[in-house]
């Protein structure tokens, strides 16, 4: 996972074939992220649900959760940053990124509060909540998925 510090060089990251995981690959790095202590089921649940959306990490998605209008929205998207951000420490015990790294794939996680205004730009003090699949972090070229906090709560955790 890349951090980059212009457009032409996350531009260049992008054209750059990623290899294709195997269905297998996907299964382990889902029950990897099930297994995990350091999130909540619903944090888990949003990673799962956003892994899903990657075609087997070949496609960078986002997933951006409002922290308004309610408290529960609020609770919500916390939870889903709190939890990638605990998975993501050398403080935790699942060191998500060494997975994705063991896995031979330049795709990774990561987590920023704040989201995207309707003009495209980022904002740390948007009143959302962000994570990331993808080979940059923050990637602002990403795919945006839009979920409901019920298609995240339905996702079956790997067993």
């Amino acid at each position: 996972m890349k951090h980059c510090a212009t457009k032409k060089e996350a531009d260049k990251i992008r054209s750059q074939k990623n290899p294709r995981m195997t269905d297998d690959q996907m299964k382990a790095l889902e029950l990897f992220v099930a297994a995990s202590k350091d999130a909540t089921e619903f944090g888990r649940n949003a990673v799962i649900y956003a892994l899903r959306q990657t075609d087997n990490l070949t496609q960078p998605v986002y997933l951006s959760l409002p922290t308004s209008p309610s408290i529960f929205a609020d609770k919500r998207a916390e939870e889903m940053y709190s939890s990638v951000c605990r998975m993501l420490s050398i403080d935790g015990t699942t060191r998500i990124s060494l997975f994705f790294k063991g896995m031979g794939t330049e795709f990774g996680l990561s987590c920023l509060r704040g989201g995207f205004y309707p003009d495209g730009r980022f904002g740390e003090w948007a009143s959302e909540r962000t994570i990331w699949i993808s080979p940059i972090v923050y990637d602002r070229g990403a795919k945006r998925i839009k979920p409901d906090t019920q298609e995240i709560e339905a996702v079956k955790l790997p067993a």
